[in-house]
C-alpha cells in the first residue's frame, strides 16, 4: 500500500505522480505527463463531472425525496486545509477524539502532521 498526503500532491505534483507510477510499475514518461496533467486542478475542474458523486447523489436524492439536479462535485478550490472553516468544532472535536482512539494508540502518532513526517520519512 502507498500513503500519500494532499498536501504534499499540491506541493509537489510531478514528484507525487513519479511516485505512484513507480509504485504500480508504469515506466513510460508519456503516461506519466498524462496523468500529471489530469491529475491538475484546472484539468479536474474543467471535468468535474468525472470526479463527483452524481450517480450516487442522484439514487440517493431519489430514494429519500429530494429535489433533483443538486451539486455533488468534489473539485471546489484546489487548496488545502478550506474544510477547516466549513467543519464545526464539535466534529473537529469528534476527529480529534477518534484519531487518538485509533491512530495515535495504535501507531504512536499524535496527529496528522506526525502522520505526514512519518510518511515523508
Amino acid at each position: 500500500m502507498l500513503c500519500l498526503c494532499f498536501e504534499d500532491l499540491k506541493t509537489n505534483l510531478p514528484q507525487a505522480v513519479q511516485t505512484v507510477a513507480d509504485f504500480i510499475g508504469i515506466p513510460d514518461p508519456g503516461h506519466r505527463d498524462i496523468a500529471t496533467q489530469q491529475a491538475g486542478f484546472e484539468f479536474m475542474k474543467a471535468h468535474g463531472t468525472q470526479f463527483d458523486d452524481h450517480l450516487v447523489r442522484q439514487t440517493r436524492d431519489a430514494a429519500c425525496g429530494l429535489p433533483p439536479g443538486g451539486v455533488a462535485t468534489k473539485v471546489h478550490r484546489g487548496q488545502t486545509g478550506a474544510a477547516h472553516t466549513q467543519i464545526s468544532p464539535q466534529i473537529h472535536q469528534a476527529f480529534a477524539t477518534r484519531w487518538q482512539d485509533t491512530i495515535e494508540q495504535q501507531f504512536g502518532l499524535a496527529s496528522y502532521a506526525d502522520l505526514r513526517r512519518a510518511l515523508q520519512g
